[in-house]
């Protein structure tokens, strides 16, 4: 899906596609972003959902894979389980008062770029008290939480992604297509030459070969072929050779001008006589 967002974005119109980052404890809720983030990728694409064990390759730098993808988001879903405050470390001490704590630190760092932030709470948990947390994460107790519930896993969801795309730009993986599909149509509609329209079908294809199932994009696809033939064959060279000569009778205007040469000719003709023989 990577080349859609990268083809909607370029076309300059409508709804441009972000990302949705996952921030999450990983002894807390790891099972719950899982499964969170395998559904958004089906609303939203998979390349719209960033998860730090999916998102990242060995060897990266992971902080800088962190900052990079934060850069991208418009959206920060934090998952808050029941021990999402009392987590600690190998020392007792609690992992939310380290300032290194990656989890505090990519909500810090998405508060400071004004990212819309939503805390999702699950396995029944709460809203931290503000006396429990430390001075940076203090903004999140007031943005408005959603609970994603077993029993309710897929109505819960379909909360959240509207809470997504109300608070953000970021497009459904449908939105995109029609963005995407809409985009090329237009691009067909206005090309000059065969050279452009496969040009643009050849784009087509390889959205196809990702999305074979797409009815709308085989139907584009249809029309191009369609379009594309029509082009080919008027560019083509007539067969035949050179247009034939038309047979139509020659009109009065058409002969005028060699009916005139050949009155001055004669009258030449009958001068010079006259002089030599009188």
């Amino acid at each position: 899906m990577h080349h859609l967002a990268l083809l909607v974005g370029s076309a300059g119109e409508g709804t441009v596609p972000g990302k949705v980052f996952i921030n999450y404890r990983r002894g807390d809720s790891s099972g719950y972003a899982g499964r969170i983030s395998d559904w958004l990728r089906t609303r939203f694409g998979r390349d719209q959902i960033f998860i730090d064990v999916s998102g990242i390759d060995a060897g990266e730098n992971f902080i800088e894979k962190l900052e990079a993808q934060l850069a991208q988001c418009d959206a920060m879903l934090s998952i808050i389980g029941p021990t999402w405050v009392r987590a600690t470390d190998a020392g007792g001490r609690r992992r939310i008062d380290d300032p290194n704590d990656l989890v505090r630190l990519e909500i810090e760092t998405a508060l400071a770029r004004q990212t819309l932030v939503i805390p999702v709470l699950v396995d029944e948990a709460s809203m931290p008290a503000l006396d429990a947390l430390p001075r940076g994460l203090l903004p999140i107790v007031s943005r408005n939480a959603v609970r994603i519930r077993h029993e309710s896993f897929d109505q819960d969801m379909e909360a959240l992604t509207t809470s997504i795309q109300r608070g953000s730009k970021i497009a459904t993986s449908h939105e995109q297509e029609e963005q995407f599909l809409k985009h090329l149509r237009m691009q067909m509609l206005s090309a000059s030459s065969a050279w452009d329209i496969r040009g643009y079908a050849y784009e087509l294809d390889r959205y196809l070969a990702g999305q074979p199932h797409s009815i709308n994009a085989r139907l584009l696809k249809d029309q191009f072929d369609h379009v594309l033939s029509n082009a080919e064959r008027m560019e083509q060279p007539s067969p035949t050779g050179p247009p034939p000569v038309s047979c139509h009778p020659p009109t009065m205007s058409m002969l005028f001008v060699p009916l005139f040469i050949v009155t001055i000719l004669l009258g030449v003709i009958a001068y010079v006589a006259y002089r030599l023989f009188f």
